[in-house]
């Protein structure tokens, strides 16, 4: 399982590198970003943006869910946790986080 963890947590990572301004998803994102801003209003639509490319420690929610095709919570609490400690080397980046 501790394996199992380090490979999401490692793909989760990659996602969360390829929505940063100037990567493959960047634009993506901010589209995204603009349309549930319209749709749910700013303060809204944080909550929406974290656990889809802002945060990796949120991102271990949804994306082990769907990584691992199961909702085991304690394979998400590990990812969470791998993730809180590999955000420690990201470096901080453009998203906004208000």
């Amino acid at each position: 399982m501790l394996m199992n963890a380090f490979i999401i947590s490692i793909q989760i990572i990659a996602v969360h590198l390829c929505f940063k301004q100037g990567e493959i998803f960047g634009e993506v994102r901010i589209a995204t970003a603009n349309l549930l801003d319209w749709l749910f209003g700013k303060s809204m639509s944080i909550y929406i943006q974290k656990p889809m490319w802002n945060c990796v420690v949120c991102m271990a929610s949804i994306w082990t869910i769907i990584l691992s095709w199961s909702f085991d919570i304690h394979l998400i609490l590990l990812v969470c946790g791998i993730n809180y400690f590999l955000d420690k080397f990201i470096p901080v980046d453009d998203m906004p986080v208000d």
